[in-house]
């Protein structure tokens, strides 16, 4: 299973990183900040042929809930 890294406040994921050494780096730049491991089960890809604005594909063909 794939790790991403998050950086983090207490509150919010500020953002993700695939390099922890790439979070470590940001976080270190900004006070506050923690790095968390979280395993990634996968993720949506969209499909290339197709713009990145194409609303009315995007949702879909993203997965419905309890399916």
């Amino acid at each position: 299973m794939k790790k991403i890294y998050a950086v983090a406040t207490e509150s919010d994921v500020v953002l993700a990183f695939e390099s922890k050494p790439d979070a470590e780096e940001y976080a270190g730049e900004h006070d506050g900040m923690a790095v968390l491991p979280v395993p990634c089960v996968g993720a949506y890809e969209y499909p290339s042929e197709h713009s990145a604005t194409d609303w009315d594909h995007i949702t879909g063909t993203l997965p419905k809930g309890g399916e």
